[in-house]
């Protein structure tokens, strides 16, 4: 994994990209106060004064406004709720919000560095096993091309909708396909039958940085591993979705060679996989 830059496996690559110039970068983190926080958080919270799991989506894809990567819909974001969630009742307080935000924006290197070790250590043992490590990276690739797939299909019902709309369109199929973007299930396909290619390649990072040969990477051996740029980036044609699978530089775009990969031709993922 790592920096490697390409990765063979049928219709599988990881291949070097150049961040992209349209993704906003937070330059001034230092502007994110608490107050700005607290107000955030009060016009997210319910009658109680918290903010319940099924809203916390809500609350992160408020980060993406401000130029922060994608956490929403995310296994790292489902697992940010729970090391918000001090008190493990299920919700989230104002100032348990406030600490927690303060750190992805304002906190040091080592406080992000052991949010993201917490993160991937379920079990709380203080190592991350490989099989930690590949839950967190699996489920990581699945939903970067859920969101894809997500993404294509609101493009092809909207082209759709324009095409339906001018009798100069062409007519286009009930699928949702047009002849830039595959179908949403082909995506889907594609995706679960390459997710073995992709476990390869996070085995042999986690190996790689398994410098003890114990199994289980400590803080030191993760903080090596993670210090790689590890965004899983799911593409069809022109629509790409990045997924963190780190809180280090999250006002950052992802650096590149990264976990890139992408289905092939529309034509080759609608056949058979």
């Amino acid at each position: 994994m790592g920096n490697s830059s390409s990765q063979t496996g049928g219709d599988t690559q990881t291949q070097p990209s150049l961040p992209s110039a349209q993704q906003p970068v937070v330059r001034k983190l230092s502007d994110i106060t608490l107050e700005k926080i607290r107000d955030g958080f009060r016009r997210l919270c319910d009658s109680s004064g918290h903010i319940p799991q099924e809203k916390f989506n809500d609350a992160l894809s408020l980060l993406e406004t401000i130029g922060l990567r994608r956490l929403r819909d995310s296994p790292l974001g489902q697992r940010l709720f729970h090391l918000f969630d001090t008190s493990a009742d299920n919700r989230i307080a104002e100032d348990e919000f406030c600490i927690g935000i303060n750190i992805l924006t304002n906190g040091t290197m080592e406080q992000k560095l052991d949010f993201t070790f917490r993160a991937f250590d379920c079990d709380g043992d203080g190592f991350v096993s490989k099989t930690e490590l590949l839950q967190m990276m699996e489920d990581s690739w699945l939903a970067a091309f859920k969101i894809l797939s997500q993404e294509v299909k609101s493009k092809t019902d909207s082209h759709a909708a324009r095409a339906k709309g001018s009798q100069a369109a062409a007519t286009l199929s009930s699928s949702h396909t047009t002849p830039e973007y595959p179908t949403v299930e082909a995506i889907q396909k594609w995706a679960t039958a390459h997710l073995s290619a992709f476990r390869e390649v996070c085995i042999a990072g986690f190996d790689g940085a398994n410098i003890s040969g114990n199994g289980r990477l400590d803080r030191r051996e993760f903080s090596n591993w993670i210090s790689a740029d590890r965004t899983v980036r799911a593409t069809v044609g022109d629509t790409t979705v990045s997924v963190a699978v780190s809180l280090l530089n999250i006002d950052q775009p992802p650096l590149y060679p990264s976990l890139n990969f992408s289905p092939p031709s529309r034509s080759s993922v609608a056949g058979p996989l």
